[in-house]
């Protein structure tokens, strides 16, 4: 919680999105329930990029402020809909969303003439903190040999 305050304080947009990403993944209390849990995350953290890149899209055509948030809102309505349809866990969901929400935020209210190539390192930053939060899961819950 500390570091999600200094990194957001200091306006630090990657190690936000890393800190964020990495703590959900690895907040959930029975990690070691399936064999492909780390795979389930990376999707479900891939799915919330996907439904990300029509409100960004939105915000490089440079719409105006109601229509990017329009497209914003109906894109995470989907997002929702989409993962209640497939049963997705609170901790999926709330996964889900926060890195939605992060993408989307610091996508739109970016203004300057690097906006796409800060996209694509947020999306870069959301890719490694999903395979930092999944090889901490590794290191922290091995699995045995059975």
């Amino acid at each position: 919680m500390v570091t999600m305050v200094c990194t957001i304080q200091l306006n630090l947009e990657q190690s936000t999105i890393i800190t964020i990403i990495v703590a959900l993944i690895i907040k959930d209390p029975d990690p070691s329930i399936g064999k492909d849990y780390g795979l389930r995350r990376l999707l479900t953290t891939y799915a919330s990029v996907l439904y990300a890149i029509p409100p960004l899209v939105m915000s490089l055509l440079q719409v105006n402020l109601v229509g990017t948030l329009g497209v914003a809102v109906i894109s995470s309505l989907f997002m929702g809909i989409h993962a209640v349809s497939k049963k997705a866990s609170y901790n999926s969901i709330q996964l889900l969303y926060s890195s939605y929400v992060v993408l989307v935020f610091y996508g739109i209210t970016s203004t300057n003439i690097s906006a796409i190539s800060d996209d694509l390192v947020r999306f870069g930053s959301v890719f490694a903190a999903v395979l930092l939060g999944i090889m901490s899961l590794i290191v922290l819950h091995p699995r045995d040999g059975n």
